[in-house]
């Protein structure tokens, strides 16, 4: 009886001081040397607080590796527990929180594992006894994890890059993580979450404000539901998925990491945050806003039903493939546009790989006269290597092309071919030297170089439905001839109502008053009508004549 009575009170004894704080703590010490001598590293805990079986807090944590730097160490470590039943193997771990806690990820040169290997092989099941696969009978279900301060570096000590300004795929450290991860699941090698309002900062000097998403990540895929993301410079809306062979593939981003991306039209996109994982595009800091589906690698990326907008005036809506990024200049270009709007202002402004040392297409300042350049049709090439079918409507007048474009030889001028078509195309405000020419709309085959009066060498053959010259509109003509160093050669066929006549010579605007050397056969020409005379000289010539002259 005395023995029965002894047990049960050194029971009861056992039960009430293990409810103190520093029995517990007493306990943990011991455990602690313990397992130290088994791994043959440093395991300590501060102080140990469980309530039974409420929560457990575990306080001045620190875990080294088997080359005594650390793994794990931190001011606080608890977990509130709810919802434990024995019999029916249920737990509820509700809210677990790390603060002022530093994990290194680490792997030696050397050595093929991580630094905490150590640690699973030791927990691991013995080789010796067959291995049990049958799924466990407890239902855990995973409450909220609140990051405090959390500090995290995975680093391949093999490496020898310097920490930059780039980030470097084999030495990250993210410092000052703060945020909410819960409703985890696991699923195979599959983790879910939901996190809410994560921040944290990279070594390079990438700054996160703010992440929400439903995030699924395994060993092949990184996936961002709902995403939601703001930083000092960028502000992003949609999902995004990565897929990739390994983590390893993140070395080479642009090459091995395939996207696939729905933007919200809430996006704004900045470069000078998209350049800290790519360093190919060093010095690049504009800022688009963006919306649509986006597929593929980096250097063969294709975007479908894409709104991207630049400036206050450049904007793209419709599908694009571009293969060859980050060199801009080596970028296949296939677009299919329902609008591309831009300036000749923001065009000439919009920097060219080396970005550090960006170079600027040359255009030619009368372009500044077409004003918005709105673009309706197709495009395939390179930028300065393209056939382009559409319909560009300008300040000046509407131009329809099936073209081919080639401005590859910056030392030269821009060379072109194909079909134009223009309606009332106003030419003096292109070209105000030549003034005294009106609206033009034609449809006509052009092959030739240079874009400015100066450097126009330029043939053609097409057919005028009208043209106004010296504030008279001319219909029904058909041209042909070339245009070089300003001075037009061909022949004319002009057969309206006014002004029926035939022209074989040459027009020079290299003089203020153009000078004229031609001769033509006219059938029927109204001075007053085409106002080359006053009403009080009214007259119409028929004749055919031999002209040399200066004159308007």
């Amino acid at each position: 009886m005395f023995l029965v009575l002894f047990t049960v009170a050194v029971i009861v004894f056992l039960y009430f001081a293990f409810q103190t704080e520093k029995f517990q703590t007493w306990a943990a010490h011991k455990a602690t040397n313990y397992l130290s001598k088994e791994l043959g590293t440093k395991v300590h805990i501060g102080k140990v607080k469980i309530h039974f079986i409420k929560d457990v807090l575990l306080q001045d944590v620190f875990v080294s590796d088997m080359h005594n730097d650390t793994l794990l160490a931190g001011d606080l470590i608890k977990v509130n527990v709810s919802g434990f039943d024995l019999e029916k193997h249920k737990l509820s771990l509700d809210r677990a929180e790390l603060k002022n806690i530093t994990v290194k990820l680490l792997k030696y040169k050397g050595e093929p594992d991580f630094n905490f290997q150590f640690l699973a092989d030791y927990f691991a099941p013995k080789d010796t006894i067959k291995k049990d696969t049958t799924p466990s009978s407890w239902q855990i279900k995973y409450g909220a994890l609140i990051l405090n301060n959390l500090n995290i570096r995975y680093r391949l000590l093999r490496d020898t890059l310097p920490v930059g300004t780039y980030m470097n795929y084999r030495n990250i450290y993210i410092k000052n993580v703060h945020g909410k991860i819960s409703d985890i699941k696991f699923r195979g090698d599959t983790v879910i979450a939901q996190v809410t309002n994560l921040s944290a900062k990279e070594q390079c000097g990438f700054v996160l404000n703010n992440l929400t998403t439903l995030a699924k990540i395994s060993p092949t895929l990184l996936q961002c539901d709902s995403l939601s993301i703001k930083t000092p410079n960028s502000l992003v809306h949609g999902n995004f998925a990565f897929n990739f062979d390994s983590w390893n593939d993140y070395d080479d981003f642009i090459n091995k990491v395939y996207v696939k991306g729905n933007l919200k039209d809430t996006t704004s996109l900045s470069m000078r945050d998209v350049v800290y994982f790519s360093e190919d595009i060093k010095g690049f800091k504009e800022v688009f806003n963006v919306s649509g589906k986006v597929r593929g690698y980096v250097n063969d990326l294709s975007g479908t039903n894409m709104n991207i907008r630049y400036k206050n005036n450049t904007q793209f809506l419709g599908d694009i493939t571009m293969t060859g990024l980050p060199d801009i200049n080596k970028t296949y270009i296939h677009l299919d546009a329902k609008k591309l709007a831009t300036t000749k202002h923001e065009l000439e402004n919009f920097p060219l790989p080396p970005f550090d040392k960006p170079i600027y297409l040359p255009i030619p300042k009368e372009i500044s006269a077409l004003g918005v350049v709105d673009y309706k049709g197709k495009f395939d090439g390179f930028i300065d290597n393209f056939v382009t079918y559409g319909t560009f409507k300008t300040a000046v007048g509407i131009v329809k092309t099936d073209i081919s474009v080639n401005n590859t030889n910056k030392e030269k001028p821009i060379e072109y071919s194909g079909t134009i078509t223009t309606t009332n195309f106003n030419i003096s405000k292109l070209f105000p030297s030549a003034s005294i020419v009106g609206p033009l709309s034609v449809t006509t085959k052009i092959k030739g170089k240079g874009l400015e009066l100066k450097s126009l060498n330029t043939t053609f053959d097409g057919t005028v439905k009208s043209i106004t010259f010296n504030n008279y509109q001319y219909d029904n003509l058909k041209i042909d001839g070339m245009f070089k160093d300003k001075i037009f050669k061909g022949s004319l066929v002009c057969r309206d109502t006014s002004a029926n006549f035939d022209f074989n010579g040459s027009v020079d605007l290299n003089y203020k008053v153009p000078k004229m050397d031609f001769i033509s056969t006219i059938n029927n020409f109204d001075l007053e009508k085409t106002h080359f005379s006053t009403s009080k000289l009214n007259g119409k010539v028929s004749s055919q004549v031999l002209i040399n002259l200066n004159g308007d």
